[in-house]
């Protein structure tokens, strides 16, 4: 029987640094069950024993999705069962080189930024019957030298493809979403939804996720 003091979490890039240290920290609090969203079998099976065996808590889990393929994401949320009270989305990826995924976004792109979306829209139904519920955003604090016009880097020509530019659109802020949206055929369905608190975080320092996560 669940606790009725327990929170949900699910933590997506739990496998990397920065969000295997945020699982770890909200299993190590009281009344915590902890969901890892990775995309390896074997990664995240070593992360989940790691975290238990450094907080024991038992109850940290995980599940398989490739945030950059919305199918999958939608099938995550079609299997989910019970609460979800805390969505963390953290997952990133940084290609050296421009990718497409198989529906043709660039993967960057896809994961980085339409995979938060995907994911929150997938889970407002389980998050609004689980309220109070919450979602937090990782982000990086800069999003200078950002191309509107080309968020998919399609107008590359021979430039290189850098981490640095792709750093510039790991995650832009709520309201310079809002903005382009509507002129984006892959975000027009993929709006945020307002009777669910959001919080978006540049992961430094970590207690400020961790204690606006708990809350």
């Amino acid at each position: 029987m669940q606790d009725s003091d327990s929170k949900i979490f699910l933590v997506t890039g739990a496998t990397g640094a920065i969000g295997k240290a945020i699982a770890r920290q909200l299993a190590a609090a009281p009344h915590s069950e902890v969901v890892l969203l990775c995309r390896g079998r074997h990664k995240a099976e070593l992360a989940v024993q790691d975290i238990i065996d450094s907080t024991g808590n038992p109850k940290v889990n995980f599940q398989l999705a490739d945030l950059g393929r919305q199918h999958q994401i939608r099938e995550l949320a079609k299997r989910w069962t019970g609460p979800l009270h805390v969505l963390i989305n953290n997952a990133a990826c940084t290609p050296r080189s421009r990718q497409e995924t198989p529906e043709g976004i660039e993967m960057q792109f896809a994961t980085n930024v339409l995979g938060y979306f995907w994911l929150i829209d997938a889970f407002t139904d389980i998050l609004k019957a689980s309220a109070p519920a919450r979602v937090v955003n990782v982000a990086s604090y800069w999003a200078g030298g950002l191309d509107l016009d080309d968020l998919e880097f399609t107008r590359l020509g021979k430039k290189p493809f850098s981490r640095i530019v792709g750093d510039a659109r790991m995650l832009l802020p709520q309201p310079e979403f809002a903005i382009m949206a509507p002129t984006s055929q892959h975000m027009a369905a993929a709006m945020p939804h307002p009777f669910i608190p959001r919080i978006l975080v540049h992961p430094v320092p970590g207690s400020v996720l961790i204690s606006d996560a708990r809350r």
